[in-house]
């Protein structure tokens, strides 16, 4: 296993969480925003220099879940699916030697199957790739 670059890894660990209060601050001040039901994404380019592409804040806002439990739940579906599937948007961002700060922010009011939300990720992942390429040039 030597041989695996970490980005490689299907893993989530602590420095891929965006936990900076002025860096959380300034993305959703500053940053652009998309929505693909019923996950909002804001992101910017990262200015500092971090370990990993991409760092990212998964939030699920108490008034849509009220019951913690369930909130946990989709949360922990958020990460497994974004761990999973990071590949898309670490490959895309290893090419260009870009970094990225990103969050995504649960606002429906049901809970989705993994499946559903695996599916959504995706799609969010692939259109952060795609707006990272349009905001450079």
């Amino acid at each position: 296993m030597a041989g695996i670059h970490p980005f490689r890894k299907q893993t989530f660990c602590k420095q891929e969480r965006l936990c900076n209060r002025s860096l959380i601050n300034s993305l959703f001040t500053r940053g652009q925003h998309f929505t693909i039901y019923p996950v909002r994404v804001y992101w910017r380019r990262a200015l500092t220099d971090q370990p990993f592409p991409a760092q990212v804040v998964i939030q699920v806002q108490r008034r849509q879940i009220r019951l913690a439990v369930k909130r946990n739940l989709v949360k922990r579906r958020m990460r497994e699916a974004f761990r999973k599937n990071k590949g898309i948007l670490y490959d895309y961002l290893e090419k260009k030697d870009g970094r990225i700060l990103f969050a995504m922010v649960y606002y429906g009011h049901s809970i989705l199957p993994s499946r559903e939300l695996e599916a959504i990720i995706i799609l969010i992942l692939q259109r952060l790739t795609r707006d990272y390429e349009k905001s450079a040039g």
